[in-house]
């Protein structure tokens, strides 16, 4: 993994750790981690935070050198929708997806300190980020398909049963049942 991809990392566990907010890293990099590697050059993380902790986040990440609008994470907090911020020097993009999508998610969040070592980060659970990339799917994307067969082949456990009921509240059983049906996925059932 790059460098600076791992520094900034570190750099975020920290800030996010100091500031006692509910988080966990999800995205690219977690599909490399529960399934195949693949190519990614910025950091996703769910995040949970309302109004009144958004300056002093906001003035942790700008003090650690990163470019962030602070109207635009609080629309984003208001909307329950995404906000970005960017490393000057490092050059790495994080995103903060605000509030859970997946219900329940921050309570099966782990910190696997064998992937990143000396980095004390939250992480999604492979259910989870197998969820999450279903509702990518959803969305239109093809590139989560791809990395949601690579978590499956993966040896990492996980609960299926799990998955498949939340997958039912979310209205997205159908898709998850391709998936499974699919090469790969069939020996899963």
């Amino acid at each position: 993994m790059d460098n600076d991809l791992l520094n900034t990392l570190a750099l975020l566990s920290r800030i996010l750790n100091e500031s006692c907010l509910r988080y966990h890293l999800t995205g690219g990099m977690l599909s490399s981690i529960y399934g195949e590697p693949r190519f990614t050059q910025n950091i996703d993380i769910v995040i949970n935070i309302d109004h009144s902790a958004i300056s002093k986040f906001v003035e942790r990440l700008s003090q650690s050198d990163f470019m962030i609008n602070e109207l635009s994470v609080k629309e984003a907090v208001s909307t329950q929708r995404m906000f970005q911020a960017l490393h000057n020097t490092m050059i790495v993009k994080v995103d903060f997806h605000v509030g859970e999508d997946i219900p329940g998610e921050f309570d099966r969040s782990i910190i696997h300190e064998e992937i990143f070592p000396d980095i004390f980060m939250n992480i999604a659970s492979k259910e989870d980020a197998i969820l999450s990339k279903l509702r990518w799917i959803s969305l239109g994307s093809g590139k989560s398909r791809a990395d949601i067969q690579g978590m499956l082949k993966n040896p990492i456990p996980f609960d299926l049963e799990l998955i498949k009921f939340e997958a039912s509240k979310l209205g997205l059983a159908d898709t998850l049942a391709d998936l499974l049906k699919s090469p790969g996925g069939d020996d899963l059932e």
